[in-house]
């Protein structure tokens, strides 16, 4: 074993121990950094049921129309479609134009290499 194989191993075992330290460091501050995320992602997902709640209230009991409700997230829906249906046929007359087109067909149809 030469001296390249030693370095790479005395380099290892402090740069492992370094990490491993700072990591041991760190771990607190990350604990208490993804428990703020939790609870802001808790609180943001609580709002967002009591807003879907009142919603549901506001159809039940009349003081919101469920026609124009619904006629909103059925063109929404719609919208969508339209839009994900041309991106598709787009990516198909692109792909075909590329492929009738590329300079490798050409030499397969014309027989010659």
């Amino acid at each position: 074993m030469d001296a390249q194989f030693w370095l790479g191993v005395i380099v290892t075992l402090v740069g492992g121990t370094i990490v491993s330290v700072l990591a041991n460091l760190a771990h607190p501050k990350i604990v208490a950094y993804l428990d703020s995320r939790k609870l802001l992602s808790e609180e943001k997902r609580r709002r967002q049921a009591e807003t879907f709640h009142a919603l549901i209230v506001d159809l039940r009991t009349g003081h919101r129309d469920r026609h124009v409700y619904m006629l909103r997230v059925a063109i929404g829906v719609l919208a969508a479609t339209v839009v994900a249906v041309g991106a598709l046929v787009g990516a198909m007359v692109g792909a075909t134009v590329v492929i009738q087109y590329s300079p490798k067909r050409r030499t397969l149809l014309s027989g010659t290499s």
